[in-house]
């Protein structure tokens, strides 16, 4: 069972490209749950919810060091879709046996953890109306999901052959944008 986070946590997704296959379409969700769930157990991880931290001991998130039964720690569910180039809405719910308040707190700013791993995550093209203090120092691809996102991109590229697309993720005011131009687009 599970418990929808506040609808200031939805996420906002919109690509622009050919129209996408059902292979591709596929891709793009599984390695979209795959990061939600690492930025998701990352979090919990960090803050000790589950009571020892992995990360106290220099390990990096790893979904078998969690009980089997919390691997799915964190549900995302599309809310709305839009046919064309694709254009939806996910909702996120967290397990009930997680859902105590300091849990919830941590997950709240899930959404915005979500955004800063895709911008950390060192996949070239990426491009974002956040404004960055010139002060903090981000580390490469602290989520792990760099790998999630070069098979989003290689299967998008596959889609759209000599073709640009864009890829924007958004949250309120905040958007993250992805953007691969075509062939005709590099020679300009």
């Amino acid at each position: 069972m599970y418990e929808y986070l506040d609808e200031r946590a939805n996420l906002s997704i919109e690509y622009k490209g050919k129209v996408l296959d059902s292979y591709t379409l596929g891709i793009f969700h599984l390695n979209l749950h795959e990061i939600t769930e690492k930025v998701a157990l990352e979090l919990i991880d960090r803050n000790e919810i589950l009571g020892i931290s992995y990360h106290k001991f220099g390990y990096r998130y790893r979904r078998i060091n969690f009980p089997r039964h919390l691997r799915k720690v964190i549900r995302a569910e599309v809310s709305e879709i839009t046919v064309g180039s694709l254009s939806e809405t996910i909702k996120f719910a967290v397990l009930a046996t997680l859902s105590d308040p300091n849990t919830r707190a941590v997950l709240q700013g899930f959404v915005g953890n979500l955004l800063f791993a895709i911008i950390s995550s060192g996949v070239r093209g990426i491009t974002s109306n956040i404004r960055h203090n010139e002060n903090i120092v981000v580390p490469n691809d602290p989520f792990d999901i760099g790998s999630n996102l070069r098979d989003v991109m290689i299967a998008l590229a596959e889609n759209n052959p000599g073709q640009g697309f864009a890829l924007a993720f958004r949250n309120g005011d905040t958007e993250v944008r992805i953007e691969i131009p075509g062939q005709d687009q590099e020679n300009e």
